[in-house]
């Protein structure tokens, strides 16, 4: 199981993602975030979610099994998908991820990633 909590005793608030795995709850937080969220994991054990890098910007991240750094998940910020935010919040058993993004004009959008060669 996977989610995320709120330590109210920092200032400001600050989000972090979760590992709970045969009753043991493990903190998780992408590396130099200010934010982390973790929406979903798969039966391998790959995590997506979203975090906020120092300057408030958001990503989307792939956190694989092996312990390696995430990887950061961003729609283009380049037309036709001008992005400015990414979130990702699911992913299947073959490693497709679903998520969202937001337009520089406002507008959300839904996404389908899928591994290379599928």
């Amino acid at each position: 199981m996977v989610g995320f909590y709120v330590d109210m005793t920092a200032i400001p608030n600050h989000q972090h993602g979760y590992i709970l795995q045969n009753g043991d709850l493990q903190p998780y937080d992408v590396p130099n975030s200010i934010q982390t969220v973790v929406w979903d994991i798969n039966p391998g054990q790959e995590m997506v979610g979203t975090y906020k890098d120092s300057a408030g910007k958001q990503h989307g991240f792939l956190q694989l099994p092996d312990g390696s750094a995430p990887i950061t998940l961003d729609v283009p910020i380049t037309p036709p998908f001008n992005a400015v935010g990414t979130i990702a919040m699911g992913i299947n058993p073959g490693g497709a991820i679903v998520g969202q993004y937001a337009d520089s004009g406002g507008h959300t959008h839904g996404f389908l990633a899928v591994p290379a060669g599928e």
